[in-house]
């Protein structure tokens, strides 16, 4: 067996760069991998393309499944016996064999750029440039990648980021020859492309800067990353859009928003050895940290945003909880109420407000909407109300100036339904006015249900109007109960509302009789939230119930 130090294998690319290695081993696999034992760095090359395999003073090659398949001697080829006279072409690579130990070089020995007028030559006589053989990746450029995502995590600025995004692609990483961050308008071409930033070898002047823009819809168009070259193609590769006579050149353009439009992207220009889809995979896992950064700091502005709205939400909802009835035991009368809005603040309103002459008003009003905007205006509704019976004002003419106020400010979406109700706890009567509200209730000892003034009323805030009211007696015992229309659409079983009767009925079962009205509050809530089981809370939930009692 010849001599395996004899042998040398010569890659020759389309650009005339030629590589000479030492055959020393019996088998070597020829590909894109990096982990093969001759690396042909383009795209149109499998990962393991061929194998060369020693025989008695003679190569074999065999075709591994490849996608572009293997040529030997112009001939299409799955195996075939090679030596020094065959010529293997493998996409834009020439293969040749050689023996001599004066040709034996190894990898490190670097590459050899032959001109054009020479490769028309079938052995050449040539004069040399060195250059750096094309790199493979290895970890420490995966590594290196995550901390340049971690560097991210850690720069405030959004431009300085995308600056930093730039001079990585310069760095010892991807070593481009420039880099730019663009924003582009996917639907108008002819709109100017606005440089974000921009990174620069020293070694280049502003005039070196050229953009494709076919590579740039090539992008667009796939949604991707795309890595696109000035000089021959093969499939798969898209062909630059570059004055031919510029030097050879590599470019990748990669996404670095889904918003369109306009698109912000990272386009990097490349020497061509560096052209092949290792660095299209690079490039592209960098632009995915700067992705992950962006979309980390996104999350922090939003919940820095969601921390104040907290603190404003807070807030508001002391505010609102300060304007609800304190404990108040009028003598000759038993109140309780329970307030739960669905969202931090709501659009419902009880009150409890000890007027001049000797009466207690129980009020309820519902805000159309919840939120913060619906507590907004029950503010207004309760300073009107408490400011108009303390004063001593008519029923009426309190709810006609409340109604009037609510028309002038109100936005016309929005109104207010409620019910007022003025009870003498000497005599029982009730004064009730009820604006487009679902009527009050009382219950007897016995169990039976009348209601108050129906809603005769239009709701407040829709039309000026003059309000009146009903008289009505509240004897010894009965129960007075006023909701809002969060407990009658509570959805049930079945995805049915509860409803009036409902409503009725949960209030008697969960207590009646002579039970004191605080226990039979808490035991309506229970009710209320048994019935409510999973289904979410859509409204807010508001209720006030007052029993007359002996005086003492």
């Amino acid at each position: 067996m010849t001599d395996q130090a004899e042998w040398t294998i010569e890659i020759r690319d389309e650009l005339g760069l030629v590589r000479r290695f030492a055959a020393d081993k019996d088998e070597l696999v020829l590909g894109r991998s990096t982990q093969a034992d001759i690396q042909l760095e383009l795209p149109t090359v499998s990962r393991k393309h061929a194998r060369l395999t020693r025989t008695a003073g003679s190569w074999k090659i065999r075709d591994l499944g490849s996608m572009s398949g293997l040529l030997v001697n112009g001939q299409k080829s799955t195996e075939a016996e090679v030596g020094p006279e065959d010529l293997i072409e493998i996409s834009r690579f020439q293969v040749r064999l050689s023996q001599g130990r004066g040709s034996s070089v190894s990898p490190a020995a670097g590459a050899t750029l032959i001109s054009r007028d020479e490769r028309e030559h079938e052995r050449p006589d040539i004069s040399v440039l060195t250059h750096v053989s094309p790199p493979k990746l290895d970890i420490s450029f995966i590594s290196a990648l995550n901390d340049f995502g971690h560097e991210l995590a850690e720069i405030e600025s959004a431009p300085a980021r995308l600056e930093r995004l730039c001079d990585i692609m310069g760095g010892e990483i991807i070593r481009a020859k420039w880099a730019m961050a663009l924003r582009v308008d996917a639907e108008d071409p002819t709109h100017p492309i606005e440089q974000l930033a921009v990174f620069r070898q020293p070694s280049l002047d502003r005039e070196d800067l050229h953009l494709s823009r076919t590579t740039i819809r090539a992008m667009q168009e796939s949604g991707s990353p795309v890595l696109a070259n000035n000089f021959k193609q093969d499939s798969g590769v898209v062909e630059m859009s570059i004055v031919s006579q510029a030097p050879a050149a590599a470019a990748v353009a990669c996404p670095l928003t889904d918003e369109q439009p306009p698109m912000e992207l990272l386009y990097v220009s490349l020497p061509p050895m560096f052209g092949s889809t290792e660095w299209l995979a690079l490039i592209a896992l960098a632009a995915k940290q700067y992705q992950q950064a962006e979309a980390l700091w996104k999350v922090r502005d939003a919940a820095e945003a969601r921390a104040a709205i907290e603190r404003d939400l807070a807030n508001a909802r002391q505010i609102q909880r300060s304007i609800l009835p304190a404990h108040v035991e009028p003598d000759g009368m038993e109140v309780a109420w329970h307030f739960e809005p669905c969202d931090a603040v709501g659009g419902d309103l009880v009150d409890v407000v000890a007027m001049p002459d000797g009466r207690w008003a129980l009020v309820i009003a519902d805000v159309t909407g919840h939120g913060l905007s619906a507590a907004l205006a029950t503010l207004a509704v309760h300073s009107i109300v408490q400011t108009g019976l303390r004063s001593g004002m008519p029923l009426p003419r309190m709810m006609t100036m409340l109604n009037n106020h609510l028309c002038d400010y109100l936005p016309e979406d929005r109104f207010v339904t409620m019910i007022c109700a003025a009870v003498d706890l000497s005599s029982g009567e009730i004064e009730c006015i009820n604006a487009g509200h679902h009527a009050a209730l009382v219950f007897d000892a016995a169990g039976e249900t009348r209601s108050l003034q129906e809603a005769e009323h239009l709701p407040l805030g829709l039309q000026p109007d003059e309000l009146t009211s009903s008289r009505d007696r509240l004897e010894i015992n009965e129960l007075l109960f006023l909701s809002t229309d969060g407990l009658t659409e509570l959805p049930v079983d079945g995805g049915k509302l509860l409803g009036a009767d409902g409503v009725k009925d949960l209030v008697l079962q969960a207590g009646g009789g002579d039970d004191a009205v605080s226990m039979l509050a808490e035991h309506l809530v229970d009710e209320l939230e048994r019935l409510r089981g999973e289904h979410p809370r859509t409204d807010d939930q508001t209720f006030l119930m007052a029993r007359r009692r002996p005086a003492d």
